[in-house]
């Protein structure tokens, strides 16, 4: 994954970069998130540990950078970047900062891009045994939650792969609107990919065209979704979704997410933490 952000980097840091992962245990392979800030240090995550490359950053190597990453076709790009982020394949999110620019009240372009975030996913969750054993005594939606940035997204593939995997009955659909599943994985695996759809348009026609078993959609929180959920369950599917959480009981208290509790989408909850000791779970089933 990591050569597809290499190849876009400055060349300055590109070989920073590869120096310093060189000397750090896990390679390059430890990398998990890379910050670009204009007039600025670079910045990257290895492990747990947050480390400067003594490398700024100029606005020509940012417009260059935002370039590579659109393959030369920024306009193309510009309703995510008005999002706030970037797609590449493999499931690499770079998050954009720059100039807003509204019409009547509505975001409708970024410009003078100022900062990048890069998110190397983690290929596989420590937790995937436990998944897996969550989901199997699942009826009806499993919710899993976790802080920003703890795992939940690496979760969601690592269930949908290990479903696909062990049960190829299942005809599993993916509401991919962030762009984070890999094609040549979802490929493989059988998986229904609908990638860039929007999560209550993607679960609609997922629905009404695919026929699938178990429809699984990241970060949910509107109630269009809850709306499109419920269509779901009344025609026998099973769920999997994220939310951002620290507790369950956050969720509850949630204005948002009020409807997915009162229309009992999810008989398990999933929770994911981490301290200093490694990452663990919770398992808890709805009560309603």
């Amino acid at each position: 994954m990591l050569g597809d952000i290499l190849c876009c980097l400055p060349p300055n840091i590109g070989r920073e970069l590869s120096r310093l992962s060189r000397c750090r245990r896990g390679g390059i392979s430890a990398v998990s998130e890379l910050h670009l800030t204009v007039g600025r240090c670079s910045s990257v995550l290895i492990g747990r540990e947050r480390i400067f490359l003594g490398v700024n950053v100029s606005t020509e190597d940012m417009e260059g950078t935002v370039h590579k990453l659109c393959q030369g076709a920024v306009y193309a790009h510009r309703d995510t970047i008005t999002e706030g982020y970037i797609s590449l394949d493999g499931g690499i999110r770079v998050g954009v900062c720059g100039q807003a620019r509204y019409e009547s009240d509505r975001l409708v372009g970024v410009s003078e891009i100022s900062s990048l975030v890069f998110r190397v996913p983690t290929v596989t969750s420590s937790l995937a045994g436990e998944l897996l054993s969550a989901w199997q005594s699942t009826q009806k939606g499993m919710l899993i939650y976790s802080p920003p940035g703890v795992g939940k997204t690496t979760a969601l593939r690592t269930l949908v792969s290990m479903i696909a995997s062990a049960h190829p009955e299942e005809r599993v659909a993916v509401v991919d609107e962030r762009c984070e599943f890999s094609v040549v994985e979802c490929r493989r695996l059988g998986v229904m990919l609908l990638r860039g759809y929007k999560r209550s348009d993607g679960m609609e026609i997922a629905l009404r065209t695919m026929s699938p078993t178990v429809i699984a959609v990241d970060e949910i929180g509107a109630r269009t979704e809850s709306d499109a959920m419920t269509q779901s369950l009344n025609s026998g599917i099973r769920l999997i979704a994220t939310a951002h959480a620290s507790e369950r009981s956050e969720l509850e208290r949630r204005g948002g997410f009020a409807p997915f509790m009162q229309a009992d989408v999810f008989d398990t909850f999933f929770g994911i933490f981490h301290t200093d000791m490694g990452y663990f779970c919770k398992v808890e089933e709805n009560v309603c």
